[in-house]
């Protein structure tokens, strides 16, 4: 993901500080509206770890699933490795 994002930065089409609820607007509440890019690489972005795929269910559902979460913790409080997808 990093250098894919890197990439988009170098192209000015992202930005770090760019919140997340700009690209994913159900990424909404109010702490998740605070939520940077950096965010999530540097897995402070308060997300639960461990939110496995259901068997048959899209990445739209998935992504859905995730976004609507309430987050674990505050943003930027902690740094809890949180990579989401394990297969798809």
């Amino acid at each position: 993901t990093t250098p894919s994002i890197m990439i988009l930065i170098e192209q000015s089409k992202l930005s770090l500080n760019d919140k997340v609820s700009n690209f994913l607007p159900s990424f909404s509440g109010t702490e998740k509206n605070t939520v940077t890019v950096e965010d999530l690489l540097r897995h402070e972005a308060g997300l639960l770890p461990g939110i496995n795929v259901l068997p048959g269910e899209s990445f739209s559902s998935y992504l859905k699933r995730v976004t609507e979460r309430e987050l674990s913790y505050k943003p930027r409080s902690k740094s809890v490795y949180s990579e989401l997808v394990e297969s798809l």
